[in-house]
């Protein structure tokens, strides 16, 4: 058992919910079912509903844990260790071979900045930014 981070507002739902349980007590398990989340009926209930308004093939918690991977990594959310602590593995080569993902125009984002430290143009990355957009 280790620590899970979490943000606030979360942990502040968390410990709501926690005051409501038969068994409130610091040792106790929150959900019901002696302490662990029944994954099935959420993904029936919430992830199938999500893919299906998003268009999306399969919506998984896999899916989930490896778009919070790049997003974060991506846009410098965090660094890639603590992007490792948040999704708990115990090797950071885990989160940056497995999870996070390469994304082109991201690629193409980092050439142009690049470039434009390279050339001296700063003008080159906010012009291809527009590119991008239209």
């Amino acid at each position: 058992m280790r620590p899970v981070p979490l943000g606030e507002r979360l942990a502040q739902d968390l410990w709501l919910w926690k005051q409501e349980c038969p068994d409130a007590s610091p040792e106790a398990f929150i959900f019901a079912n002696g302490g662990f989340m029944n994954a099935t009926n959420y993904r029936n209930r919430v992830l199938k509903v999500v893919a299906r308004e998003l268009g999306l093939p399969k919506l998984t918690f896999q899916v989930i844990r490896r778009s919070v991977s790049t997003w974060s990594l991506q846009d410098r959310m965090g660094t890639l260790k603590d992007v490792q602590g948040m999704l708990r593995h115990t090797r950071a080569e885990t989160t940056a071979d497995v999870y996070a993902q390469i994304i082109p125009q991201g690629v193409r984002r980092t050439v142009e900045a690049i470039d434009a430290r390279l050339t001296g143009n700063p003008g080159t990355e906010g012009e291809q930014e527009a590119d991008d957009a239209a």
